[in-house]
């Protein structure tokens, strides 16, 4: 079943090759509705940008822009002139180190662009933004864990089943650690 205006994706090899190539393709017009370094275009103009090119928007923070490319993935394009590529780089980073216990508790990475400009992810319904220690006591209360390595930073998102769909506010070298202890 098609949502109007979103494109489905089949993730073979050749399809994630024309979606890649599609996203790195955009960015310099993203670049342009984001304008002059500290300007901050109306969420209408975004969502029109992704109308565009038929995906759905979903919403934005400080760094990153959403938009819902099908029924199963997102994109997180970075903004001009933010930390966007370095929130995408670090959550691929924390995905790909990151061991089957604390893996359970994200959102998949699915692929990210030439210098992390764009992330693709699973999508994830979310209830919207909860705080850190909420989040504790929902990994504690439904996984039994209580040490998901927060840097304490900002209010991380977490889908309706508990994982987090944007965890560049997780602490890397708590991760490397963890994971080098386990391997051991």
């Amino acid at each position: 079943m098609a949502t109007q205006g979103v494109i489905l994706i089949r993730f073979g090899s050749s399809n994630l090759q024309d979606l890649k190539a599609r996203l790195t393709a955009a960015l310099p017009s993203l670049r342009q509705v984001f304008g002059p370094a500290h300007h901050e275009p109306l969420v209408s103009e975004i969502a029109a940008w992704g109308a565009e090119r038929g995906w759905a928007y979903l919403g934005q923070g400080e760094s990153r822009v959403v938009f819902r490319l099908s029924p199963t993935r997102v994109v997180k394009f970075a903004i001009p002139e933010s930390f966007g590529v370095d929130h995408n780089q670090l959550e691929r980073k924390v995905w790909m180190l990151a061991d089957a216990r604390l893996q359970r508790h994200l959102v998949p990475v699915r692929a990210i662009g030439a210098n992390g400009r764009w992330l693709i992810m699973d999508f994830a319904r979310t209830p919207g933004r909860i705080s850190d220690s909420t989040i504790q006591k929902l990994l504690t209360q439904t996984y039994g864990i209580s040490d998901v390595p927060f840097t304490g930073d900002e209010d991380p998102n977490v889908s309706v089943d508990g994982r987090l769909v944007d965890y560049a506010q997780v602490d890397l070298d708590r991760v490397r650690k963890a994971s080098m202890m386990r391997s051991s």
